[in-house]
């Protein structure tokens, strides 16, 4: 049962995120999807509008919203901290996928434009904005961040009554979630040095899998997309 995560169990995890995404990513088959996210087809379109065609993907877990960037013919170069990860990955495309702990380094060189799905729900508020520091030295001059932070699921999740909260969780001592309010977002992005651009409603419907869920549960993920630049 998901329970609100301690202190030092939080350190712990983020401190040894290395081996923490090598365990999920060689133990489910749930982080590897098969659809990407709609709202990659709204990034798609900003990125031809701005006339962008070069991304990084930081972190880019199973790479399948990459894999639709690279078929609409965008320059993807990825980073990933677990190296199993980066071999699941690696199957869906045919750039090499660098290892990169990105909540302790900028990227190896600057971008026009950076995605990051599915990450700052894992991450507390601390490291949330050493990581948006980091992608901000990351981007070149009016450059794009495209990023994602998701809010408490639907009822349909067994987590529901402690998301609603806005409760810190862990399941197993494995990952934590963290869900935040449009206010909390806001006030993440102006602590990291970034202002937003844009920030839209997100929703995902995913079928249901195991993992953090002790069953298979139909579930909407929700929240905000945003396009961030520096200030």
């Amino acid at each position: 049962m998901a329970r609100e995560i301690t202190k030092k169990e939080l350190n712990k995890l983020v401190d040894n995120y290395e081996n923490t995404w090598n365990s999920l990513f060689y133990n489910r088959d749930f982080v590897l999807r098969i659809n990407p996210d709609p709202h990659i087809q709204n990034i798609i379109q900003d990125l031809e509008k701005n006339g962008i065609t070069e991304i990084a993907s930081a972190p880019c877990g199973d790479y399948v919203n990459e894999q639709l960037l690279e078929e609409k013919g965008i320059n993807v170069e990825g980073y990933d901290i677990s190296e199993i990860g980066i071999e699941k990955a690696a199957k869906r495309t045919k750039t090499p996928i660098t290892k990169h702990d990105i909540l302790k380094k900028k990227l190896p060189k600057t971008y026009p434009a950076i995605l990051c799905f599915d990450f700052t729900v894992h991450l507390p508020d601390e490291h949330v904005i050493k990581f948006l520091e980091n992608m901000k030295k990351s981007l070149k001059k009016n450059g794009r961040i495209y990023i994602n932070f998701l809010n408490p699921e639907d009822e349909t999740t067994m987590m529901h009554e402690l998301d609603k909260n806005n409760i810190t969780l862990v399941k197993n001592n494995e990952v934590i979630l963290k869900y935040r309010k449009k206010q909390e977002i806001e006030a993440l992005v102006k602590e990291a040095g970034l202002e937003i651009i844009s920030m839209i409603n997100y929703e995902r419907t995913d079928k249901g899998h195991k993992g953090f869920r002790s069953k298979v549960v139909p579930h909407t993920h929700k929240g905000y997309c945003a396009i961030l630049t520096k200030e």
